[in-house]
Parts: C-alpha cells; structure tokens; sequence
C-alpha cells in the first residue's frame, strides 16, 4: 500500500536536503510538496523528473491549503519554520480531525535544540552543563514557556496525549548549528558567523569567543528525519498488513511523549575564537583581504549586527543525541 508524504520547508536548507535524501533513497514514495510560488515548484519538479512529487502552492500562512494537504497525508513534515504557530496549529487540527485509530496519522516537526539554551549564560562563556535527549527529557518537556521553542514543542506532545487512541503519533527532531552544503534543490548553504565576518570585513567574537555550540551537518539531520520516515513508513506498512491499529504494532522509533531527537553528529566543536582563527585563514588561502585582529564584541554590539546576534555568534550549546541511535541504530 501506498501511504502519502506532506513535507512543508522543501524550499529550505534542511527541508531540501532531507526531500533530496528521501527521493534518493525512495524514489516511488509519493511525496507531496507545500511551495510559496510556480518558480519554486518548478524548480523541485525538475531536480527530481522521475519521482512521484506533486506540489501544491501554498505556505504556512495559509491555513486552508495545509489542512486540505495535512487531512490527505499519513505522514506529515513541518521543516519550514518551527515556531510559525499558525500552520503548525493549522497542520495538527487537520491531522487531529482525520486520525482514526485504524488509520494512523504521523507528524514530525524540525524544532531545534536551543530549547535548552542557557540564557543566563553571558555570552562568550562555555557552556553551563550538557543535555541528552534520553535521561534529559524530562527535563526538557518541562522548560518554562519562555525557553526557545518550547511552548511549542509542549504543545505538540499535549496534542500527541489528546489523540493518542485514534492514531497519532509525533516526534519532535532537534538538531543544534546545522553546517555542511545541503542537497536540496534551492537552498544549499547557512553560515551567519562567516557571512557576517565578510560583511564586515574583520573577524570578530562575543565576549571572551569561548562559547561552544555544537553542529551537525546538515546530510546527519537530513538523514535522521529521513530514518523516522521510514519507521513510521514501517509501522503504517505493519498496521495495514496485519488491519490493526498502529498503537498494537511493537515500533522502532519513539513517539509523542518520547519522540524527542537531538539530531547531531560525531563532530567536536571548537569554541569560537579558534573557529574564527580557522575561518580567517582559510579566507586568507583564498585571497580574501580582512581588517587585522580580531573584534571582541559586547552583546549589545552583536544584536546590532542581527536581533538574534547574542545567540548566533555568542552562545554555548553541548547535546548529545542518543534517542535515534538506540531506537533506530542511526548515527
């Protein structure tokens, strides 16, 4: 049987690259893409001429075209922007509305791990302490609303809770710095520090440049949504086969109240001050002129340079991913 697959964010970076690693890897999935405009629809349409992709022009500002598509779809993707409340709200309503215990609805959702940002913490300062999506989440699931992403991601496990007996299951996927040339058919790059430094011409930090965030790259977290994919593919697949409900149907991955993901990679990252020392040598090898020395910014000096400036270039993150590779064997 064949089961169809919304994705909201196939324009994006990692939306793009994870379209890109499910196509490669299941070109006969239907796959049905949300896109703002003709030129983008296009474009997906011709970097991928043989799959079975249709897409609908929409957004997450338009609710009517996400329920349509979310209330067709047994698995639906929500890359585009973790904190647009309205289509996520939108998407879960159609999900909630449709679900049925013999038909099973999926939801999984690109969040992010700064949900567990110390916002205390000065920036420019290491980080505080390290947070692991197992032992950690219940910790996690009970942050103050005001942490980074949070109301949101709560609400997607209350909705999970209400609905649990007709079908429904999330997962939540949270991945840290995402670095690394995506795959996707438009957007393929992310690099604010770098972007910023070449703006300005000279390197710079936060405050002391001590801060370490960790990063994945972006083909890690394409692929770990991807491997939820499959496993709820899976469990769909089971529960049609065997006419039981998918709640009866022993899983692989972890869903609503456990299905939180730090999707990361095996990578060790520096803090910034040597990141900007490597980035200013590897501009010099490619002739790129900058200012001598390196700026020491104050917070309020970075926000200057983007709202979120304090958090970008000035904060400290250590997660460790451990729920994807138990459950899935993903690393």
């Amino acid at each position: 049987m064949t089961f169809n697959i919304l994705l909201i964010g196939s324009s994006g970076y990692i939306g793009g690259s994870t379209l890109s690693a499910l196509v490669e890897k299941h070109p006969s999935w239907h796959i049905t893409v949300i896109v703002r405009n003709e030129n983008q629809a296009s474009t997906i349409q011709n970097a991928f001429p043989a799959a079975a992709i249709s897409t609908i022009i929409g957004s997450l500002d338009i609710a009517e075209v996400l329920a349509t598509e979310a209330a067709k779809a047994s698995i639906t993707l929500q890359l585009a922007n973790g904190d647009h409340d309205a289509g996520t709200d939108a998407l879960l309503a159609a999900i909630g509305s449709v679900a049925r215990p013999e038909s099973s609805k999926y939801y999984i959702h690109l969040s992010g791990a700064a949900t567990v940002l110390d916002l205390a913490l000065a920036p420019g300062l290491p980080p505080s302490r390290s947070w692991n999506d197992t032992s950690d989440l219940p910790e996690i699931l009970n942050l103050p609303a005001t942490q980074i992403h949070a109301a949101t991601e709560q609400r997607i496990i209350s909705f999970a809770s209400q609905h649990a007996e007709n079908g429904v299951r999330t997962a939540i996927v949270s991945p840290p710095a995402v670095a690394g040339v995506g795959t996707g058919p438009i957007k393929r790059g992310s690099a604010y520090h770098i972007n910023m430094i070449l703006q300005r011409r000279k390197a710079f930090v936060v405050g002391e440049g001590r801060n370490r965030f960790a990063t994945a790259h972006v083909k890690d977290v394409a692929d770990g949504i991807v491997a939820l994919v499959e496993a709820a593919y899976g469990e769909l697949e089971a529960e049609s086969d065997s006419g039981i409900s998918s709640g009866a149907v022993s899983p692989r991955a972890d869903w609503s109240s456990n299905g939180y993901y730090f999707l990361t990679s095996d990578w060790t990252t520096p803090d910034k001050a040597t990141y900007v020392e490597k980035v200013v040598s590897l501009l010099g090898e490619r002739s790129v002129l900058l200012e001598d020395g390196v700026d020491h910014l104050t917070a309020e000096e970075s926000a200057s340079l983007h709202p979120y400036g304090p958090i970008i270039f000035g904060a400290s993150l250590e997660v460790q991913g451990r729920r994807i590779q138990e459950r899935l064997g993903f690393k």
